[in-house]
């Protein structure tokens, strides 16, 4: 087996290759990219023959990473940090440090840390290219409102880029460059938005089959975006031992100094992705207006003061959202990481659980009013017990869980016509294959939308009947008329 050390620079890649015994076989530096790594695996096979090689490199994207595995070396990523702290020089040049990687991948004492996979580092460049580009977006809104500030010009409306605020702009006097500028703001606004809405589009669909993804939507404050950016930048939580831990990996942990007697807490470590504390720091604002995190903010908050409480106590909230790794680690399909945080941000008493609520929950009759469904407007004739005629959607129980959530129960007694029971998965797929082929001329040529809400029309009327000409003609009508989407013939 061949031990190599890269020391990896702009310009060049400098290795150290060493033997079993630590004799050095081979030293110099080739070309950093793809191409002159792979001449480099190649040719120490040619000249030591297709041995065992394994490397370790301080510095490395995935590119070059995935390149030096896929030639068959076994690559670890070193700590620099823990590197410099095994190995003090006193003369540090690129060829020495490339030296000391390779003896401390003889020795096996490389401080490897993880290196996401292809897969993680897709998902985290389509959060993050989402992130690049709503922020392009917010700098030009805010020089647009700069523009009108500059000019003496009020903006009485809330949203000056909604259709109010775009028959003012329209309305207003800018003399030049400051027109000129407005215009092209509002066009590359426009522009990014029709970006921004493509990549939720593909978030929303590759968050649907992510398997953290769900689990932290169910956490306050998270929604599908930062539960998205969340998951990526994990990466593989099972590589947490505990939430602790996790809680460290990302940075909002402070820096503890101790020497006897002396204990200092400092600043926040932020030796994580920044990208995973910004996200869990946007939770956390939302978080603390839930009951589930607020008794626990507003105490941190006063505890610590108006000047520094409010931003120490989001900080211990995007903490506690950590804790989410629990979860996946456990693997309990009845715990919820809601539950969990109310557990751990309680201090004394017990806590109703959602079975006991439910327990005590009451059922109340009322008369349907369209289709035997809910309808909302209409005004229910609450009793005790339920229906005494038993119809089907007449009796509904509700409750409230411990996180604050509102649950409604309804008794179906009988299915409604048209449900059927045991669905043909074959006929089903072929149904959806017909939407997807009538779908096609409304994706080609219509504005952007989102695939389902054209799917749905067409879906509904073919189950009632319709030929796929009436689905067609009912999807479009449903699109123009209630989404607002023009269809072309």
């Amino acid at each position: 087996m061949l031990h190599a050390g890269l020391d990896l620079s702009r310009r060049r890649l400098d290795y150290c290759l060493l033997d079993e015994t630590g004799e050095r076989v081979e030293v110099g530096a080739v070309a950093p990219d793809g191409v002159g790594l792979r001449r480099f695996t190649r040719r120490v096979e040619c000249r030591h023959g297709p041995v065992e090689v394994r490397a370790a490199i301080e510095s490395m994207t995935g590119a070059r990473h995935d390149t030096l595995e896929r030639c068959g070396w076994e690559v670890a990523l070193a700590d620099a940090a823990k590197v410099k702290g095994l190995a003090p020089l006193a003369c540090k040049t690129d060829r020495i440090d490339a030296w000391v990687l390779a003896e401390l991948s003889r020795r096996e004492l490389v401080p490897a840390i993880w290196l996401p996979g292809f897969g993680v580092r897709q998902a985290r460049e389509r959060a993050l290219w989402r992130l690049h580009l709503v922020r392009h977006r917010s700098a030009l809104k805010q020089r647009v409102h700069s523009a009108l500030m500059t000019l003496g010009h009020a903006c009485p409306v809330a949203d000056l880029f909604g259709p109010r605020g775009r028959r003012l702009l329209d309305r207003l006097e800018f003399p030049e460059p400051w027109r000129t500028d407005v215009l092209d703001a509002v066009a590359l606004i426009d522009e990014l938005d029709r970006q921004i809405i493509a990549i939720e589009r593909e978030l929303r669909w590759l968050g649907a089959d992510h398997r953290y993804v769900s689990l932290l939507q169910s956490i306050s404050g998270i929604a599908w975006v930062l539960g998205y950016t969340i998951a990526a930048e994990i990466g593989d939580i099972a590589r947490f031992a505990t939430p602790t831990k996790l809680a460290g990996y990302t940075g909002l942990c402070p820096g503890v100094g101790q020497s006897g007697s002396m204990d200092r807490r400092g600043r926040l470590t932020k030796n994580g992705p920044k990208y995973l504390r910004w996200a869990l720091l946007e939770a956390a604002i939302n978080a603390v207006k839930q009951p589930v995190y607020e008794d626990r903010y507003q105490a941190t908050k006063q505890r610590l003061g108006s000047q520094r409480g409010a931003k120490v106590a989001q900080i211990d909230i995007a903490q506690r959202l950590t804790e989410v790794h629990a979860a996946a680690r456990t693997g309990r399909p009845s715990w919820t990481p809601s539950s969990f945080a109310r557990e751990r941000t309680s201090r004394g008493g017990s806590s109703r659980s959602c079975s006991a609520r439910s327990a005590n929950a009451s059922w109340v009759s009322g008369r349907r009013r369209k289709f035997g469904l809910v309808d909302r407007r209409s005004r229910w004739r609450r009793g005790d017990g339920p229906d005494p005629e038993r119809r089907s959607y007449s009796s509904f129980a509700s409750f409230n869980d411990p996180d604050g959530n509102e649950w409604l129960l309804q008794e179906v007694t009988s299915r409604l016509p048209g449900r059927v029971d045991e669905p043909d998965v074959a006929e089903l797929g072929k149904l959806l294959l017909e939407t997807a082929l009538a779908h096609h001329h409304v994706e080609t040529h219509a504005a952007p939308h989102d695939w389902w809400d054209w799917y749905a029309p067409y879906l509904s009327a073919r189950q009632r009947g319709s030929t796929p000409e009436e689905a067609t003609v009912a999807a479009d009508s449903y699109m123009e008329r209630v989404r607002g989407v023009a269809i072309p013939r």
